[in-house]
């Protein structure tokens, strides 16, 4: 479990997570010390807190119409992160990054390296196959993240990516917790590092 979030100023704090195991109530409590993302040995972290806040993003943005005012600005906040700390989203590409000539090289590499061929049969029934093609021998592990139609997130399917080639992962139609999916609209992000890829399924039943 990753814990994100930003802060002011660096120094000392007590932190208390909260919640269930096993229906049973459970209670955390952590010390340490803030660093100061000034210090170079530390500057991954800003990356860390903005990719995980994209996603958060994304999931709100995904349960709304796209032409709702509270979208429009939930994309426009997505995209302002995206540029300041070189994390591609849907919304951003390297046409579309601003900055220095490191983080353009960066994301245009980025956007040559992976395509997200979808995914068939769509709309499925049982099961589809998600189709990501890497072009560079990249070797990394990645996530797919199906969420329902109202951003919840329902099911986590981890893969590998050895090399450059075409990876088909499956998805049956189950949810985290074992059970099926009910027929709808799903959309799903690819979580590849410092990338973000997205796309939309129809389950039938």
């Amino acid at each position: 479990m990753i814990v994100s979030g930003r802060y002011l100023q660096p120094g000392p704090v007590n932190v208390t997570l909260s919640g269930f195991a096993f229906n049973h109530p459970v209670t955390y409590q952590y010390s340490f010390n803030r660093v100061d993302s000034a210090d170079s040995r530390y500057q991954f972290l800003t990356k860390l807190w903005a990719k995980q806040k994209i996603e958060y993003l994304l999931v709100l943005y995904y349960a709304l119409n796209p032409n709702d005012p509270v979208a429009i600005a939930l994309k426009n906040q997505i995209i302002q992160i995206s540029i300041s700390y070189g994390v591609l989203s849907p919304f951003t590409s390297y046409g579309t990054i601003t900055g220095t000539s490191e983080i353009n090289n960066e994301i245009t590499e980025v956007s040559e390296t992976y395509k997200l061929a979808g995914n068939y049969p769509n709309p499925f029934n049982p099961s589809t196959n998600i189709k990501l093609i890497v072009n560079k021998n990249i070797f990394r592990t990645a996530y797919i993240r199906i969420y329902n139609s109202i951003g919840q997130l329902i099911k986590i399917i981890e893969f590998k990516i050895n090399g450059k080639g075409i990876y088909e992962v499956t998805w049956n139609g189950d949810l985290n917790n074992g059970h099926k999916a009910a027929s709808g609209v799903y959309f799903y992000i690819v979580d590849i590092g410092d990338v973000y890829l997205k796309s939309k399924m129809v389950l039938l039943k």
